[in-house]
């Protein structure tokens, strides 16, 4: 099997969804090979389209960074990858290129985030392995809406429903004694739209709760918080 570099292939048609490649005017059979910032990978081509085994490798460690399968363009079963930049491990699972499972895990081997078609689920945790984050999808082809739910301490933060109700907004349920008893807790880089929506519907119902709220979150450690806190304070109590 010829084996090429990749600067030497062709792929004229930047549109085509397969990427179909092309080597002296022919659709290239055989392995196309690169060196990428330390990195060398390989990838199985016949008739113009990835077919067979995708292969990537840290020149340095020797560690595996890409490991893969395509059949006619198009990702099948089990895929590896790993994002050095963030030292993240990611597993999947595909059917003829369609995402059936994800599984990221950190540099400690926990597990971060988690996805299923089959079970219409998001999930997403802390660092500690607690649950953070939960979408169920009411369908497989309708995965981008669903039930989020949001958790804080072991216990559920906020939940938002699915649909939209006739005045055009999400029905939310809060479990504001979470937010209460634990607003130093609370990260922006976790909780920013959970906190986000509970100041909206305090100040829209509960104006002297929210104010007691703001003030903590005024008085904890994360700067963004204590930053939007002090703006809804003026905003609203001028």
């Amino acid at each position: 099997m010829q084996k090429i570099e990749f600067d030497l292939i062709d792929f004229p048609f930047e549109d085509d969804e397969n990427m179909t490649a092309f080597y002296n005017g022919k659709e290239f059979t055989g392995i196309i090979f690169e060196r990428h910032r330390g990195n060398y990978f390989e990838y199985e081509y016949k008739n113009g389209l990835e077919n067979g085994k995708t292969y990537g490798v840290n020149e340095s460690t020797q560690k595996i960074i890409e490991d893969g399968n395509y059949i006619k363009g198009r990702k099948e079963g089990k895929y590896y990858r790993f994002l050095s930049d963030k030292q993240i491990d990611i597993e999947e699972h595909f059917l003829d290129d369609l995402l059936l499972e994800q599984k990221l895990f950190d540099s400690q081997k926990r597990l971060i985030k988690y996805y299923s078609r089959k079970e219409n689920l998001d999930r997403e945790f802390y660092n500690d392995g607690t649950l953070f984050f939960e979408r169920i999808s009411p369908a497989e082809d309708n995965t981008e809406n669903g039930n989020l739910f949001y958790f804080l301490e072991g216990e559920l933060l906020c939940k938002r429903f699915e649909y939209i109700d006739k005045k055009g907004k999400y029905r939310f349920e809060f479990n504001k004694s979470n937010f209460l008893n634990h607003t130093n807790k609370l990260k922006a880089i976790f909780h920013w739209y959970p906190v986000s929506w509970f100041i909206e519907d305090l100040l829209e119902n509960n104006k002297p709760l929210a104010f007691e709220f703001l003030i903590k979150l005024l008085n904890q450690e994360d700067s963004y918080f204590v930053g939007e806190s002090a703006f809804y304070l003026r905003r609203t109590w001028k």
